[in-house]
């Protein structure tokens, strides 16, 4: 079935939250300034990772995008925190 498909194409097809949930909230799909560019993001959660192990931070992951973590009213600036 998956012969068609690089192994790059598979890895983003498999870590694609929208197989999972059926809405991802509106608060996330606003046009936004960035608070980070992508390259700090990626090792920031990286480091969180580490720290927290990778199956808890893909439950995070998944709060975050139901908008079950925080409201907009409590986003906070992720530059404010050293991990």
């Amino acid at each position: 079935m998956f012969q068609n498909f690089s192994q790059e194409e598979i890895h983003r097809i498999i870590s694609n939250p929208f197989h999972c949930l059926s809405k991802i909230d509106e608060f996330f799909v606003k046009e936004h300034q960035p608070s980070i560019d992508e390259k700090q993001c990626i090792n920031r959660n990286a480091r969180l990772v580490g720290q927290i192990g990778t199956k808890k931070w893909l439950g995070l992951l998944l709060k975050n995008l139901k908008n079950e973590a925080m409201s907009e009213e409590t986003y906070i600036n992720i530059m404010n925190f050293n991990i």
